[in-house]
């Protein structure tokens, strides 16, 4: 008769067991699910590198915010030919000092991260992915956003005399 006795406080204390557990389990079971409903499954390498977190740190935060504050005045289409512009000189800007013979350390450069900086920041506050190979932009509408910032920030006028391609 123990054992009976035994067996049955052994069973009921077990469903007791089970029946607390088992309500957090579910909870926690809605909480994942939840959570997998709701994050979408990235499809290209923009929608992923948009669902990182971004953040940029300056080399010098008083330049880094006159280019965003700039750079976030322009629409969608200035700001890719912007960008496209700024990626051309800078790429010309290293093959010019190479060819030269000269070695740029890394002060030569932070102007530069932190002009891209900017760009890629403001890109990500507009849900989208700056494209850093593009060097194909239309100078007259460059020109035009230049001028609409204040001017020789951004660009070097004697390259706009006709609308240039460069691949």
């Amino acid at each position: 008769m123990d054992w009976v006795v035994l067996t049955a406080a052994l069973v009921g204390l077990g469903l007791a067991v089970m029946g607390v557990v088992s309500k957090g389990v579910q909870s926690q079971a809605q909480a994942v699910e939840t959570q997998i409903t709701s994050q979408g499954i990235p499809t290209t390498f923009a929608e992923f590198a948009l669902m990182r977190p971004f953040s940029y740190t300056p080399h010098d935060q008083a330049l880094f915010d006159m280019f965003h504050s700039d750079l976030s005045t322009l629409s969608d289409e200035e700001l890719d030919q912007m960008n496209a512009y700024q990626n051309w000189l800078f790429s010309d800007a290293l093959r010019d000092a190479e060819e030269r013979g000269l070695v740029l350390d890394e002060s030569d450069l932070q102007p530069s991260e932190d002009l891209f900086g900017s760009l890629d920041t403001i890109y990500h506050e507009r849900g989208r992915v700056r494209d850093a190979e593009d060097q194909s932009y239309d100078a007259a509408v460059v020109s035009g956003a230049s001028d609409a910032l204040g001017g020789g920030h951004y660009v070097d006028p004697s390259l706009f005399g006709q609308t240039l391609t460069l691949n």
